[in-house]
Parts: C-alpha cells; sequence; structure tokens
C-alpha cells in the first residue's frame, strides 16, 4: 500500500501518528471528533401519508448505531470514525451479518485498507491485509462500510496527514 509516513523538507518524519504531536492538528482533530461524536446518529422512518420523517428505533440499524461492536459503544465508534477519516482520509468498516443484514461494524485500518478495482455495476472491491498473517484479502461494497473525506476520484478520500505534512514538520521543528 501507500506510505504511512515520510520525512519532509525540514527532514522531520510525519506519519498518521506523529502528525497528532502538532498541538494544533490535535485539537482540530479532537474538536471535530468530540462534536460528531455527541450527536447520536438516528435512523429515520418517512411519515404515511405525509411530509417528514420519525425516528424509527425498530429499525436494526438503530441498535447497531448506538452499539456497532462488542468493543465500542456508539459515540466511541463515531470518534473513532471521525479521526480515521480526518487523518487518513478514510474509515473503513466490515460489516458483519447474521440475523440482519448489518449486526456489527469492525473497525478496519485504514493503513491496510484500499480500494483496488470498481465494478461495471460501479461498486467498489477493497483490499484488506490481515495485521496479524499480512494476507490481502479481499471485500465487496457490500461488505464495508466506508467514509470518504475529500476526494479527487470518488472512490477513496485524500490523506490529509500527506498533505499538510510540510506545515507539520515547520510547526514541530519550531
Amino acid at each position: 500500500y501507500s506510505d504511512v509516513g515520510g520525512y519532509t523538507a525540514a527532514g522531520i518524519f510525519v506519519s498518521p501518528d506523529t502528525v497528532l504531536n502538532c498541538g494544533t492538528v490535535l485539537a482540530a482533530v479532537r474538536f471535530l471528533a468530540d462534536s460528531v461524536a455527541m450527536s447520536p446518529p438516528h435512523v429515520y422512518k418517512r411519515r404515511d401519508p405525509g411530509p417528514g420523517a420519525d425516528v424509527d428505533r425498530e429499525h436494526y440499524l438503530y441498535q447497531v448505531l448506538r452499539w456497532p461492536n462488542r468493543r465500542d459503544h456508539g459515540a466511541r465508534w463515531i470518534h473513532h470514525q471521525v479521526v480515521m477519516r480526518t487523518i487518513y482520509g478514510n474509515s473503513y468498516n466490515r460489516v458483519v451479518s447474521g440475523v440482519s443484514p448489518a449486526d456489527e461494524l469492525r473497525p478496519l485500518d485504514p493503513a491496510r485498507t484500499h480500494v483496488v478495482d470498481q465494478l461495471n455495476d460501479m461498486s467498489l472491491v477493497y483490499e484488506h491485509k490481515d495485521p496479524r498473517t499480512g494476507k490481502p484479502e479481499t471485500l465487496f461494497q457490500a461488505d464495508v462500510l466506508h467514509f470518504r473525506g475529500l476526494s479527487l476520484d470518488g472512490r477513496e478520500g485524500v490523506a490529509m496527514y500527506r498533505l499538510i505534512r510540510q506545515a507539520v514538520a515547520i510547526a514541530l521543528a519550531t
């Protein structure tokens, strides 16, 4: 996959981890992630008849978004998604089905997950490298919940830490 860090013109190594050593970047990422995580997600159902919508607490996604996996409650999961999307440009989750089409959302490391193809029907194909074995696994769009940041191709977000690498190095050097 692409690099996960590199040296700048100032000779300082900047990666997704070290970019947060810059106080301004850390404050901005925390503010954004904390603010988004404070608002619980809702699933809405259209009113029939008439305009508007009501929260649908019976929909399976209502519960999944509040407790996406065994490790994270909803606010923690949302916070993590925003941090990954902000720094890496993307956050990925494996959709685990069972009783419903999505019983669990398990975060995938954005440094190990990438779009590798787009099919004729416009759906995306992903590759995820297992962190323990390094073995690549092919995942299809139906198996991945992907939050894209700023994108130049509409398929994958641009890694913000790469775009701000030089400015962060100057801040860290002073």
